[in-house]
């Protein structure tokens, strides 16, 4: 019995078909031509404001740029950054501020997100969701600086509460103190139920499929050991895009440091993202800066593919279509 797929007829027939799908693919691309040029300011656009700068980026690290003045040292830059202390302690009190900002960033959107999904009401359930992300529309300027006086050494909320309970002993600078500075950046926007977190976590619970959930609850019931048998495995998608969205604006972040530390006292809050701000627009120094991003860069890259590699669910399911 020959096998008609391995017979050179057969080749020559799928060549065939190959060429004329390409053939009808090019002619329909050429009949829709004009809608292609409508994409071309797009590009345009992406590769000005999108593109060009980190290319430009990377060119400046290897450079001696002051901003007027451009001169090609190579791999001078990243020599000299790796034996920076002040770049080393800023990588260290970044770490710090990342094992806590993916914590918090995940654990208490997902319990919230939890008591959400199991919420029998619509309407009670609708108005929580609101109320949760009430809060995202507050521009983020207003809330640093609404911490910056909870913080405050002499008029902060945390020094008076803890005066009008009778433990002044326990009043402090808490943005001023070596011992407490970066712990109050890692306090900062407690409760940390972030909206986006919030609604990227409830919504891959909404997906899951209501006959698993039955199945569950006739087998064992409701209770923390659903959550990690059944839901956690579920939604490790949407888990993981939060520990991304951490892991990515943690490295990148300054703002905290800008608006209340200036990466102070001494450099206990400094992160190599403000660092990178202070070397470029205070000391002129643009090609150091860029060499502190582009090391950021690689970082970022590198813990995603390690977060995409590692943190996966061995199972798959389809979500509802409706």
């Amino acid at each position: 019995m020959v096998d008609i797929a391995h017979t050179p007829q057969a080749g020559a027939g799928s060549i065939r078909m190959q060429s004329a799908g390409e053939a009808s693919l090019l002619r329909r691309m050429w009949q829709a031509k004009r809608y292609y040029l409508y994409l071309v300011p797009i590009f345009v656009l992406l590769g000005v404001f999108s593109y060009y700068p980190p290319l430009m980026a990377l060119y400046y690290s290897i450079s001696n740029f002051n901003g007027v003045q451009l001169r090609v040292i190579g791999l001078d830059n990243f020599i000299d950054l790796f034996q920076d202390r002040l770049f080393l302690t800023s990588t260290g009190n970044v770490l710090k501020l990342l094992v806590a900002n993916v914590l918090t960033g995940l654990l208490p959107p997902l319990l919230a997100a939890e008591l959400l999904f199991y919420i029998r009401s619509q309407r009670a359930a609708n108005f929580y969701r609101t109320m949760f992300l009430i809060p995202t529309l507050v521009p983020a300027m207003v809330v640093i600086l609404t911490w910056r006086y909870i913080y405050h050494a002499r008029y902060g909320l945390i020094n008076t509460f803890l005066s009008a309970i009778g433990l002044d002993f326990l009043q402090t600078d808490w943005l001023g103190s070596f011992d407490t500075a970066l712990l109050s950046l890692m306090f900062f926007g407690f409760p940390w139920i972030h909206g986006a977190s919030l609604l990227i976590l409830l919504a891959a619970l909404l997906n899951i499929p209501g006959e698993v959930l039955d199945s569950y609850r006739l087998d064992a019931g409701w209770g923390i050991r659903r959550i990690w048998h059944i839901d956690l495995p579920l939604i490790l998608g949407a888990v993981r895009l939060v520990v991304v969205l951490a892991i990515i604006n943690t490295l990148q972040g300054l703002t905290l440091q800008f608006a209340l530390t200036g990466g102070g006292p001494g450099n206990a809050t400094m992160v190599p993202a403000y660092y990178m701000y202070r070397e470029a627009f205070f000391n002129s120094r643009f090609g150091y800066a860029s060499a502190i991003g582009v090391v950021l860069f690689l970082v970022v890259l590198g813990a995603t593919f390690l977060n995409l590699r590692f943190v996966r669910s061995d199972v798959e399911y389809e979500p509802d279509a409706g």
